[in-house]
């Protein structure tokens, strides 16, 4: 389990990477900076666990014989 921990310590830097190149400002209101903020937030946790999952899964079949 602490494999996880160390997984998520470099998946979600790199998705709050790649999630702040998007423009999805466009498609919200003016003036809704908090939800804005809070979907960036969302997007960035729910992104990360779908990545750390595959990747620990991936590791676990690999290592099985």
């Amino acid at each position: 389990m602490q494999i996880k921990f160390y997984l998520y310590f470099i998946v979600v830097p790199l998705v709050i990477w790649t999630v702040s190149s998007l423009r999805i400002e466009n498609c919200f209101k003016k003036g809704h900076v908090n939800q804005i903020k809070c979907f960036y937030l969302l997007i960035t946790f729910s992104i990360s666990y779908l990545i750390v999952n595959f990747l620990y899964d991936f590791y676990l079949v690999s290592n099985f014989r």
